[in-house]
C-alpha cells in the first residue's frame, strides 16, 4: 500500500507540474458540439497538497478516438493486403481479442476481413465449433474433440462404423466446400498422396484455419481446396503433425458443435474491415495451452448465402452457403522451427519479430482499478505471451534490497511481476520448444543506483537461471547471425543489455535492441512517426524495434479519468495490425504493441518472414495455413 500511495502522489504531482504549465485555454470549458461523435461532457477536479486545479468541462472521449476511424481509413490505404490476397483468389479472416474489459476476465472478440472479390450479401460468422469439419477444443484435455455424431445408419451398423482405433468422423454438414483432393485421399483421417493434415484438422483437410498472435488468419483458395493445380504438396514434408493417441476422445455434451453463429457480421460489400461483437472470451489460462499449435474455442468463416429463389418454378437453384475462408482463434508456440526450413538462412536484422511492449505489465483477473489501467500494457503471463507467438520480451527490471521479494519486472517506478517468474516462463518455454527468444533488457528504474554492482548482481541472476540456454554474443556473428547459426549452437535465448559497460562483464550479453518511441497520443501521431522510422534506410542491417504504443502524458490522464491503457490500444492496435500487413512489414525487424492479442502482428510477421524466405505470395499464406 506505501508504494501504490507513493505513485499515486507521485503521478498527482506530475499530472498537477504539466497543468499548471498549459496554457489557460487548455483548461477552459469547452463550449459547443461535443466533437468525439456527441458523446457526454464530465468534469474534473484534482487536489494535491492544499492546491487545487478546477479543469472545467470536458468531452468523455479523448482525441484519439476521435480521429480513430480516419486514422483507420488511412492505414489501410497503407496496407497492400487485399491486393495480394486478390492476386492468391482468397478471402481471409481473423480473429482477435479486443483489450477493453467489459466484466472480469472477459473481453469481447473481434472480426476482420479482407477479400477484392467481396460482394453484397456476405458475412463473416463466429462460431464456437468448425462448421466445416465439426471440431471443438476441450480446453480441460487440451485438444480439439470431433463432434459425436453416430451418423444415418445408427449406432453400431456397419455404415456407421470407424476405422479400428478411430471415433467416427464427422458427418457432412450443409456448407459446401468443395475438395480437389486426388483419391484415394481420406481427409478426415490423413491418409493418402498429401499426408497426415496439420494439427489440429483443418477444415476439408488441409484447407482453413491459420492464424498467429491474437488475430488469427485462414483462407480457401479457388476451388475449396488450400492446394491450387501444380502445388508443391511435398513442400510441407516433415512439417505436418499426427494427433497424439487419444485425441479423438468424444464430447461429454452430444449436442455440441451445431447450432447457430454466436455472431454474424455483413461485411456491405467493403473489400475489408474489422468489427467488434459482443461475444465475450473464454479465457483459457497460459498452463493449459500446451506447446503444439491448436485452434482455442473460436472459429470465423467468411461465408456467402444461397442466392434467394429463382423467379419461374423448374429453376436450379443452390441453397448451400458457400465457405470462403475459416479460420480459428489459435497459438503459435513453434512458428519458428515450423518454416526452419524457409527462414533459417535469415539474419536476426532481416526477421520480422513480433514483440510486446513492457511484457511484464501483465494482469490476468480482469481488475480494472485506476492504477492497473495506466500500468498494465498486458493480458498474458509471458509463457502466454511466447505460445500466442510473441519472440520479442521488453523488460524493465527493479531492484529493492529491502523487500522479501527484491527482483522486480517494472512498469516505470512500479513493480509489476517478480523477476523470478519471468525467468521462470522464458526457460519452460524454451525446454518445451525450439524456438529463439529475445530477452531485452532496456531499463533500470529502481534500485540500481550510479556504479555497477547491482548491475553484476543482475547479470549473475541472469546466468544463475538461464546460463544453460542463453547465446554467445561472439558465437556468430552478434545480431547479424542467422537463425540456423543460433539453433546448430544450440542456445536460443539472446539477452540483450541497455548498459553497454556492463557487456563486458558476460559474454552472453548482447548489445541492447534499439527502440523507436514515437511519445504519441493519437493514432494520428504515431502513424506520422511509424512512417518516419521505416523510411530510413540505415536502419537495415541494426537491431530495432518500433514501440507501437499510444503514450498517455498528464493532460491525457487529467482530462480523461476513465481512460486507461486499454482504450489507447483498443483505438490504435487495428492500425498497426494493417502497417504491419502492409509494406511496412516489409522492413519491420521488431514491432512491439500492447495486448498483443488484440492485433494481428504476429500472423503478419510470419507471412513477412516466409516472403523474405523466399516463399511467393500465395504459397506464405497457404504455409501459414497449414500449420
Amino acid at each position: 500500500m506505501n508504494t501504490v500511495a507513493s505513485v499515486v502522489r507521485w503521478t498527482l504531482a506530475g499530472l498537477l507540474a504539466v497543468l499548471a504549465a498549459a496554457p489557460a485555454g487548455a483548461r477552459r470549458p469547452i463550449s459547443g458540439e461535443c466533437p468525439c461523435r456527441g458523446r457526454g461532457r464530465t468534469s474534473l477536479s484534482l487536489s494535491h497538497s492544499r492546491r487545487s486545479v478546477t479543469l472545467g468541462e470536458h468531452c468523455a472521449c479523448a482525441a484519439y478516438e476521435c480521429d480513430e476511424d480516419r486514422v483507420w481509413a488511412r492505414s489501410m490505404t497503407i496496407s497492400r493486403r487485399v491486393a495480394a490476397t486478390a492476386r492468391c483468389g482468397a478471402a481471409r479472416v481473423a480473429i482477435s481479442v479486443s483489450p477493453l474489459i467489459r466484466s472480469k476476465e472477459l473481453r469481447n472478440l473481434e472480426l476482420s476481413w479482407s477479400y477484392d472479390g467481396a460482394r453484397p450479401g456476405d458475412q463473416v460468422a463466429l462460431y464456437d465449433y468448425d462448421p466445416v469439419s465439426r471440431r471443438q477444443w476441450d480446453s480441460s484435455s487440451q485438444r480439439n474433440e470431433p463432434v459425436p455424431d453416430v451418423g444415418a445408419a445408427g449406432p453400431g451398423s456397419a455404415a456407421a462404423a470407424p476405422p479400428p482405433g478411430r471415433s467416427p468422423p464427422p458427418p457432412p454438414h450443409p456448407y459446401s466446400v468443395p475438395s480437389n483432393a486426388p483419391a484415394p485421399y481420406d481427409p478426415y483421417w490423413g491418409q493418402g498422396p498429401r499426408g497426415p493434415p496439420a494439427y489440429p484438422y483443418p477444415s476439408n483437410g488441409w484447407s482453413g484455419g491459420g492464424g498467429g498472435g491474437g488475430g488469427s488468419a485462414g483462407a480457401v483458395g479457388p476451388g475449396g481446396s488450400l492446394f491450387p493445380p501444380g502445388f508443391p504438396r511435398d513442400a510441407f514434408s516433415g512439417r505436418a503433425r499426427r494427433q497424439a493417441p487419444g485425441d479423438e476422445l468424444q464430447s461429454d455434451d452430444p449436442g455440441a458443435g451445431g447450432g447457430p453463429p454466436l455472431a454474424v457480421v455483413p461485411t456491405d460489400g467493403l473489400r475489408s474491415g474489422w468489427r467488434a461483437t459482443s461475444v465475450q472470451e473464454r479465457h483459457v489460462p497460459s498452463g493449459q495451452l500446451g506447446y503444439t499449435p491448436r485452434c482455442l474455442n473460436y472459429w470465423v468463416v467468411y461465408e456467402r448465402p444461397p442466392p434467394p429463389p429463382p423467379p419461374s418454378p423448374g429453376t436450379a437453384s443452390s441453397n448451400e452457403t458457400e465457405v470462403l475462408a475459416v479460420a480459428c482463434l489459435r497459438t503459435r508456440p513453434t512458428w519458428m522451427s515450423d518454416f526452419r526450413a524457409e527462414i533459417g538462412g535469415l539474419r536476426l536484422v532481416d526477421l520480422f519479430i513480433p514483440g510486446t511492449h513492457d511484457s511484464a505489465s501483465i494482469q490476468e483477473d480482469g481488475r480494472n482499478t485506476l492504477f492497473d489501467r495506466y500500468t498494465v500494457t498486458q493480458d498474458e503471463s509471458i509463457l502466454g505471451q511466447l505460445i500466442y507467438g510473441v519472440r520479442y520480451i521488453d523488460l524493465r527490471v527493479g531492484f529493492y534490497s529491502t523487500k522479501d521479494v527484491q527482483w522486480w519486472a517494472n512498469h516505470g517506478p512500479v513493480r509489476m511481476t517478480p523477476l523470478h517468474a519471468v525467468l521462470s516462463d522464458i526457460k519452460a518455454f524454451l525446454g518445451n520448444t525450439n524456438e529463439i527468444v529475445i530477452l531485452d533488457i532496456q531499463n533500470f528504474p529502481a534500485g540500481f543506483g550510479k556504479d555497477n554492482k547491482v548491475h553484476l548482481k543482475l547479470v549473475h541472476l541472469l546466468e544463475t537461471e538461464l546460463g544453460d540456454v542463453m547465446a554467445y554474443r561472439d558465437q556468430g556473428r552478434g545480431w547479424v547471425s542467422r537463425l540456423q547459426e543460433l539453433w546448430d549452437a544450440g542456445r536460443r535465448l539472446i539477452v540483450a543489455y541497455d548498459k553497454e559497460d556492463v557487456l563486458p562483464a558476460s559474454r552472453k550479453l548482447w548489445p541492447a535492441v534499439r527502440q523507436f518511441w514515437g511519445d504519441a497520443q493519437t493514432p494520428d501521431q504515431l502513424t506520422r512517426y511509424a512512417e518516419s522510422i521505416v523510411s530510413q534506410q540505415y536502419l537495415r542491417g541494426f537491431a530495432w524495434a518500433l514501440m507501437a504504443e499510444l503514450t498517455p502524458n498528464a493532460r491525457l490522464i487529467a482530462t480523461n479519468p476513465t481512460g486507461s491503457l486499454r482504450r489507447l490500444a483498443h483505438a490504435v492496435n487495428r492500425n498497426v495490425t494493417a502497417w504491419a500487413e502492409g509494406p511496412w512489414g516489409e522492413v519491420m525487424n521488431t514491432l512491439a504493441v500492447d495486448f498483443v492479442r488484440s492485433t494481428g502482428v504476429v500472423e503478419a510477421a510470419l507471412w513477412h518472414n516466409l516472403r523474405r524466405g523466399g516463399v511467393d505470395v500465395c504459397n506464405a499464406y497457404r504455409l501459414l495455413d497449414s500449420v
